[in-house]
């Protein structure tokens, strides 16, 4: 067994060696510390060091350029629009907008006629009695197939007949 003499050289020699490694572990952080800032510094830099700061201002340049090209070009487009729709064009293009409303309200009209001239003969009904379309219809139908033959026909007789005047 250890005497008292040797417990007390044991207490002094540990409480020396924790002494020590305080000692040790703060310089060990205090060299960690050195490091992290030492790494902050050099990002920072490389942050905003010149080549970064030039490369951001060449940016920001050529952005601001584009801003004005599409300027210089919204503007052409406004000039180049005054040029050609001049007032005597815009009222021309009026007159011819309300001319195509004009005529496709009469075209309605004439489909409209068009309709109950049809529903007069029995197209476009179905006649109850016989369940399904009428005799009338199915004539029509008809006249409209063969009427659609018959120009086609006429159609290629007038060409065979430039081809052969030589035309």
């Amino acid at each position: 067994m250890a005497t008292q003499s040797e417990i007390a050289a044991k207490k002094a020699e540990l409480a020396e060696r924790r002494m020590g490694l305080v000692g040790r572990t703060t310089t060990v952080l205090g060299a960690y510390h050195m490091a992290i800032t030492l790494i902050i510094g050099i990002l920072e830099q490389s942050k905003h060091g010149s080549i970064a700061r030039h490369i951001k201002l060449k940016a920001e340049y050529l952005s601001l350029n584009a801003q004005s090209l599409a300027l210089d070009v919204k503007e052409k487009v406004v000039r180049g629009e005054k040029m050609v729709y001049t007032e005597e064009v815009k009222e021309a293009l009026g007159n011819y907008m309300e001319n195509l409303r004009d005529g496709i309200e009469r075209l309605r009209d004439r489909e409209r006629g068009a309709r109950r001239e049809l529903w007069g003969y029995g197209v476009g009904r179905e006649e109850k009695e016989n369940g399904g379309a009428g005799e009338k219809e199915k004539v029509m139908r008809e006249i409209a197939r063969v009427y659609g033959e018959l120009m086609r026909e006429v159609r290629e007789v007038g060409r065979d007949v430039e081809r052969l005047r030589g035309r």
